[in-house]
């Protein structure tokens, strides 16, 4: 009976390891596939005469459909924030939002896409928070995006 138990517990801790091993699989290929769309943008980005300032990468589900992220600005110069999301079975539908440090929206896209881009250039050196929210998925619970912050070469 012993012998039994532990067989069965092995078995057990064997399927729990494939189904883990099968969602890490499924969401490499999720992450990849953010990771080449985000590179695509880089690419236009570059091609206007913008570089990267920060890229964010994370992971939202219909429980939990938002994520926001702060980062100074300066007078002047002109910033092209986007979300892309992974589009497909994730984020299907991705939204933006950037508030200034007194919680005014001083821009937004809720345009239906999986890809959302705004531009701003601040009047004053502030500290701005970027909103991104997932408004619609694929078939699945969750989705993959980048938050891109760039700016315009000087």
């Amino acid at each position: 009976m012993k012998r039994f138990a532990i067989f069965m517990a092995l078995g057990a801790l064997l399927l729990v390891g494939l189904a883990v091993a099968q969602y890490r699989f499924q969401n490499t290929g999720r992450i990849d596939r953010v990771l080449t769309l985000t590179s695509q943008q880089l690419g236009l980005a570059d091609a206007e005469g913008s570089y990267p300032l920060a890229v964010f990468i994370d992971k939202l589900d219909r429980k939990d459909a938002s994520r926001s992220y702060s980062r100074k600005l300066s007078k002047g110069l002109v910033y092209t924030i986007e979300v892309i999301g992974e589009g497909g079975k994730g984020i299907t539908d991705a939204d933006l939002y950037v508030r200034d440090s007194k919680g005014w929206v001083s821009v937004r896209d809720t345009e239906l896409s999986n890809i959302a881009r705004v531009v701003i250039m601040p009047k004053a050196d502030d500290t701005y928070t970027f909103t991104a929210s997932a408004a619609a998925f694929g078939s699945a619970q969750d989705g993959f995006f980048s938050l891109v912050i760039s700016a315009a070469a000087r």
